[in-house]
């Protein structure tokens, strides 16, 4: 059992299933792109796309379409953020089995429970406003209020707010490679859209949410 004050959550492959809307927006972004003779025709298969879950929106599509126009590439992102938006308030965004139930369990123990995400401000506050995040996370994070830093950069800054010791839980390296920086215990998602070899460096995995309960 890991002894803790503080768990930073990853949100996209740790909490919310973001690959129901984020494959369709993509997908509605890179057609766009064709129409406007920006890139040839392709098609992304799935496996790319969730290859891209997870990074920051600035990362993944200098990543993906790097001899593409920086300006062009933006109004791609922005045509992805107006999809997802709607499909968020239709309420097509999923959360992983027990996940609600499981944050409640810990936030009933004391946990201060923190939200990090490389997400948009928009993404965070749609989905603050669906699920009500505010209700069970002690503070929101976003990427893009730190001018998309890496998530051990946002935890430095904002360090002063939370008590230690703290734990990271993500289904990206990234969320490893931010609990180790700061000598935090780390929680690998083997259900999200990282490999276990990507998670190789953290301290225990899980294959459902509902596992935290033995853990913590």
């Amino acid at each position: 059992m890991f002894l803790s004050k503080t768990i930073f959550f990853d949100y996209d492959g740790t909490i919310h299933d973001s690959f129901v809307i984020y494959a369709p927006a993509l997908r509605k972004a890179v057609a766009w792109l064709v129409d406007g003779g920006h890139i040839s025709p392709m098609e992304i298969d799935d496996d790319l796309i969730r290859s891209f879950l997870g990074k920051n929106p600035m990362a993944m599509w200098q990543e993906f379409l790097p001899d593409v126009e920086e300006d062009v590439r933006q109004k791609a992102s922005a045509i992805v953020s107006v999809h997802m938006r709607q499909l968020i308030e239709d309420g097509h965004a999923i959360w992983y089995p027990n996940a609600k139930d499981t944050l409640l369990y810990l936030k009933d123990k004391g946990y201060r429970l923190i939200f990090i995400s490389n997400c948009k401000t928009y993404y965070k506050e749609a989905h603050d406003k669906v699920f009500n995040l505010s209700s069970l996370f002690d503070q929101l994070l976003a990427s893009e209020d730190f001018n998309y830093i890496a998530k051990e950069a946002i935890i430095d800054e904002v360090m002063g707010s939370f008590e230690l010791p703290a734990i990271v839980i993500g289904d990206r390296l990234v969320d490893i490679t931010a609990g180790r920086a700061h000598g935090f215990k780390t929680i690998g998602c083997l259900y999200g859209y990282g490999s276990k070899d990507e998670l190789k460096d953290a301290d225990v995995w899980i294959d459902e949410l509902a596992q935290l309960k033995d853990l913590l």
